[in-house]
């Protein structure tokens, strides 16, 4: 991954932590589309990039955990 892609993924990957947590505290859900019916695992893209990746919420130690990081060159 060129050095330019990985620094805004990484920037993205930031932003999800702030906004998803937010979100969380706040009873709603975090970003992406939500792939299970427990509301744990998540998929979603970084905007204006080809990278799609997966997480999953771990609520009780307040933790996102990135499963899967897809870069399509």
């Amino acid at each position: 991954m060129p050095t330019p892609l990985h620094d805004s993924v990484v920037e993205h990957f930031k932003e999800l932590a702030r906004r998803g947590g937010a979100a969380i505290d706040e009873g709603r859900p975090p970003p992406g589309h939500c792939m299970d019916g427990d509301a744990v695992a998540y998929s979603a893209t970084v905007p204006g990039r080809p990278v799609i990746y997966e997480y999953v919420v771990l609520d009780d130690i307040r933790e996102f955990r990135v499963t899967t990081v897809a870069w399509l060159p």
